[in-house]
């Protein structure tokens, strides 16, 4: 019996040891595997073909966008900026952005022309005048034409002519269906732009629910009032020149494949080091590299198993050493030697289980404190109900 309880103990100690090799094995892939997927869930892409915005970076705690706007060379920086993102060869560079048309006078629709439907906003009275966001985008004839919006989309009216519309200028509109019984065509109106008031003419209406598609998102052109792109006027203050410049630099750029999406980021990777302009330069998706070619989920299940089989094997291996000294030691060390086992024991899985855990699992203790501890008690009960299962150091 003794010679076959050691025999046991030491496949105990063999299976224990391959486990362990096993878990660290399993452990750094999926911590691999785990950091890639993380970074790749920040990732704007889109397998085949899709669009990004591009942001500013200047939002943070050292800085903000309006120090920029104050540097003395802001305006060159813009400038050079958005020169050579027009001019990026093989990309698809899409001015278009979302910033409010502030309608002068008395509003009186729904709030769903409202930006944000919030009736808070609607007719605030500012400097005597009443002002009311509305929903808006403003595009480049190139958006017009990637998203379809044709001559063919108008109840009545024209499109707006391809060409240069600046601030000093009266602008053409497009506005939605839902704008039918507000505006006639040829109807003026003002509204402030980007803190500058500038005279808007309705120059079309569009058919009822035209849609487009816009960053991943479907558009019901309805209660929007749709507009060219604005340009620095002549008349415009330095300030206002930066602001409409800032706005053109901001926009949309389009990919029609994994390898373009890529070609795009460095692109902008490399106008970001010529001009000093600080954009938030998008993800480049990393490869799934993993041993023996596991996906996520695979290593993932692989590691858990790894981890399980350790817990088993090593609280059987200490279960079988500790009652095996239990039966060649006096009574009166029973005891003594049975509780510092089990407290060394555990005090070592605890620091083992908190390093791997840590690091494997770090979000899931950021987002759910109950699924942490939920991974924590489950190998330890089961290294408990091994070790501790029968009361015999009493």
């Amino acid at each position: 019996m003794v010679k076959k309880t050691g025999i046991l103990l030491i496949i105990l100690v063999f299976l224990t040891n391959v486990s362990a090799m096993f878990l660290l094995m399993t452990l750094s892939n999926y911590i691999e595997m785990k950091r890639i997927k993380n970074y790749n869930s920040k990732v704007v892409y889109y397998e085949n073909a899709g669009e990004y915005s591009l942001t500013d970076d200047y939002d943070g705690e050292e800085s903000n966008f309006g120090d920029f706007m104050n540097d003395p060379d802001s305006m060159k920086i813009l400038m050079k900026t958005y020169r050579k993102i027009k001019n990026i060869k093989h990309i698809t560079y899409m001015e278009v952005s979302n910033q409010d048309l502030e309608y002068e006078g008395r509003f009186k629709l729904s709030r769903n022309f409202i930006s944000g439907n919030d009736e808070r906003s609607r007719n605030q009275k500012i400097k005597g005048e009443f002002i009311t966001p509305l929903k808006s985008i403003q595009c480049d004839r190139l958006f017009f034409k990637i998203k379809g919006v044709e001559k063919s989309d108008l109840v009545t009216g024209k499109m707006p002519a391809d060409k240069k519309y600046s601030s000093d200028m009266t602008i053409p509109v497009l506005v939605g269906n839902a704008y039918e019984h507000k505006f006639r065509i040829g109807e003026e109106f003002t509204a402030y732009y980007a803190t500058e008031k500038i005279r808007f003419k309705v120059s079309g209406i569009l058919k009822k629910s035209k849609k487009i598609s816009f960053l991943g998102h479907k558009m019901n052109l309805d209660e929007y009032i749709v507009l060219p792109v604005i340009s620095p006027g002549r008349k415009d203050s330095l300030m206002y020149k930066k602001i409409l410049m800032s706005i053109k630099c901001e926009g949309c750029i389009k990919y029609n494949s994994k390898e373009q999406y890529i070609e795009s980021v460095q692109a902008i990777k490399r106008i970001v080091k010529e001009t000093g302009f600080r954009y938030n330069v998008p993800r480049i998706p990393l490869e799934n590299k993993s041993m023996l070619g596991w996906n996520y989920k695979a290593s993932k299940a692989l590691f858990f198993a790894a981890l399980l089989s350790f817990v088993i094997f090593s609280g059987s291996l200490i279960r079988g050493t500790v009652n095996r000294i239990k039966s060649r030691v006096d009574v009166r060390w029973k005891q003594f030697v049975c509780v510092t086992a089990i407290f060394s024991f555990i005090a070592g899985l605890a620091i083992i289980l908190n390093l791997i855990l840590f690091y494997a699992h770090f979000e899931v203790i950021t987002s759910g404190i109950s699924r942490f501890l939920s991974i924590v008690l489950l190998p330890v009960g089961i290294e408990y109900y091994l070790v501790l299962r029968k009361r015999w150091y009493e």
